[in-house]
């Protein structure tokens, strides 16, 4: 009797140990599928090369991940979390690229990993199925105890349903193809919310009466512009622009951007432009938008390197006006682009881009209208005077002036104000136009004296040139690349440069290498950016602007480039060229010689307090100009 008890005792201490033991193993393969799920969950989406470069340079990406034994691909992973998968040229020039990123103090993580299937991957994948076939033989045994013992059997039918839940499991897929819809809705973005662009609102609001309203326009036979080109410089205001006209349309807004058909397999680029215009007909009224539109959208080149990018381009011009092309009406293609000169002309002809808006700078009445609107969310000092403000920033985009305020912003809170004032917007001014200035930078004094002789042939030579820029502030203190600077007021609005404004910029340009030969006796490398702005400046008279008499009134722009290269007129420029810049070299010496005494006066000064505001030019220049009077009896 003791026997059978002990043995049924033994049965049941089996019992529960192989319960247990399928517990765990159960607990096994769970963490084992549930890590591969995970894995199989995180959402990787294919990026093209270039708008990888892009987005690194942007300085979005956190962490990048090499394949040890693959050499075409990388993975990035962006600060917002998200990762992509990228298919490389060479992965040696992009490996170098990155680490120059580095270097220049990006914060990049590397990783290394092999991605081929590996001996732990193996004995992973073959445990689970052991700990799997384990599971069934236990449950198998636990099945036949109880039918024996004609116990419960609710832990076999608990094991069971678990097996069930296994086949059921749900199967994780990626897309190939990701739409990008953004709804008017998420928009907030209104043409109020768009300074200094009157004309090109203008333009603009047709559209969104046509898209709002177009019963008037089809009873009197007018077509919507099937595209919009917003052409212009960087900064400008093109991509806020597309935005507004969305959210002042209140129709589906589709954007999309030119590096996003770039690939180099062919076909992949056309066959995303069907997808996007596919989902444009869906959402009809709607309006796509297609920023950098020249990465897709410039003249084709018949080589065997360009095969896709030439489908991609056509397949485009067939969506928005080819023989086949299916219902497009109520759809607004809208680009933007700063190189509109380099896209197909097929691309810009009506019935494609109907409509060209030329995106300009902002002038003095838009560039205070675009301060007061980034200045809605900051304190701003009431001394500040955005009119004036305005003034002093001739030639600013858009953007430039956000980031104006913005560094404004930063230093107010260096400078511990409690509101932006003045002198933060100066400083920041300053910051943008001339560069970090290198306070603690340590010269010699050779060097101090050959940069304040350099800075003041600039200054003299431009007092002396009628048409030049008064100077702001002259510094011996470097800021940026230069070892010290000549900071002009800015000029006036001006759509028009003279001849003889161009040649006084070069004379004021040549003044400090020409101050260096007759002060220091020698010449330095700090004219080199001198030399390289007066030459382009020179070179642009002539091939350009046809502004020399030798040359003759004649462009070489564009597609009459190709003179240049022939022997005749390229002698001739070269020659036309050096004699202008050595004429203007000549001119900034004769008056420095003619005023050396106010040379080293300013040079003297500048040593002694290492930089001289304007005020105090001025006021030295005219004390000068009546002694020098006085003693030439002029």
């Amino acid at each position: 009797m003791f026997k059978q008890n002990k043995n049924n005792k033994n049965q049941y201490l089996r019992l529960i140990g192989s319960i247990i033991f399928i517990i765990i193993l159960i607990a096994f393969v769970f963490c084992n599928i549930k890590n591969k799920i995970s894995y199989q969950n995180v959402q990787i989406e294919e990026l093209s090369y270039s708008s990888a470069i892009s987005t690194i340079q942007k300085g979005d990406i956190s962490e990048i991940t090499f394949y040890i034994n693959n050499s075409e691909e990388v993975r990035l992973k962006a600060k917002t979390g998200k990762e992509y998968e990228v298919t490389l040229f060479n992965q040696g020039v992009f490996y170098e690229f990155i680490q120059e990123k580095i270097e220049n103090g990006q914060e990049i993580k590397i990783n290394k990993i092999d991605n081929d299937y590996s001996i732990f991957n193996f004995i992973s994948d073959i445990s689970c199925v052991l700990a799997i076939v384990l599971i069934i033989l236990l449950i198998a045994y636990v099945n036949n105890f109880f039918k024996t013992k004609k116990e419960d059997k609710n832990d076999t039918k608990q094991c069971e349903s678990y097996n069930n839940q296994q086949n059921t499991l749900p199967r994780v897929e990626i897309t190939q193809v990701k739409e990008t819809k953004t709804e008017q809705s998420k928009s907030n973005v209104k043409f109020c919310d768009v300074a200094g662009l009157d004309e090109e609102k203008f333009e603009l609001e047709e559209v969104v009466d046509f898209l709002k309203n177009p019963e008037k326009y089809q009873e009197m036979g007018a077509k919507i512009p099937k595209g919009i080109l917003l052409s212009g410089a960087p900064g400008t205001g093109k991509t806020l622009l597309a935005k507004a006209l969305a959210g002042e349309a209140g129709v589906a807004f589709i954007h999309a951007s030119g590096a996003e058909f770039v690939e180099k397999y062919v076909g992949v680029g056309a066959q995303r432009i069907r997808t996007l215009f596919d989902q444009a007909r869906r959402e009809a009224p709607c309006i796509i938008f297609i920023d950098e539109i020249d990465a897709i959208g410039s003249e084709r080149i018949e080589d065997s390197n360009s095969v896709e990018h030439n489908q991609t381009l056509e397949q485009l011009l067939i969506e928005m006006d080819g023989f086949e092309t299916k219902n497009t009406e109520g759809i607004v293609v809208v680009a933007a682009t700063n190189r509109a000169n380099s896209l197909d002309r097929a691309l810009l002809r009506p019935g494609r881009f109907d409509r060209h808006i030329l995106v300009h700078l902002p002038d003095v009445k838009g560039r205070e209208e675009i301060l007061i609107i980034h200045s809605r969310n900051k304190k701003i000092d009431d001394s500040v005077d955005f009119k004036k403000i305005a003034h002093n920033t001739s030639g600013f985009s858009g953007a430039q002036l956000a980031n104006l305020l913005n560094e404004a912003s930063i230093m107010a809170v260096r400078n511990m104000h409690e509101k932006i004032s003045k002198s933060d917007i100066n400083s920041a001014l300053k910051k943008i136009v001339v560069g970090l200035q290198k306070s603690g930078q340590i010269l010699s004094e050779k060097e101090r004296k050959l940069i304040a002789y350099h800075e003041s042939g600039h200054a003299v030579v431009s007092l002396f040139m009628k048409t030049q820029k008064s100077v702001k502030e002259i510094s011996i203190i470097g800021a940026g690349d230069a070892g010290g600077y000549t900071w002009y007021e800015t000029a006036e609005d001006k759509n028009f440069i003279s001849k003889t404004e161009l040649l006084a910029e070069v004379v004021s340009l040549l003044g400090g290498r020409a101050a260096e030969k007759i002060f220091i006796k020698d010449i330095s490398t700090g004219a080199s950016n001198d030399l390289k702005r007066a030459t382009d400046i020179v070179t642009k008279m002539l091939v350009s602007y046809g502004m020399d008499d030798v040359i003759g009134p004649i462009s070489m722009e564009g597609e009459y480039r190709e003179y240049l290269d022939s022997g005749e007129y390229s002698f001739l420029l070269g020659k036309r060229t050096k004699e202008l810049l050595c004429e203007s070299e000549k001119q900034a010496t004769r008056i420095l010689q003619k005023h050396s005494i106010f040379v080293d006066e300013l040079a003297k000064l500048l040593l002694e307090k290492e930089t001289v505001h304007g005020e105090e030019l001025y006021q030295m220049f005219r004390a000068y100009q009546n002694t020098y009077a006085e003693t030439n009896n002029v």
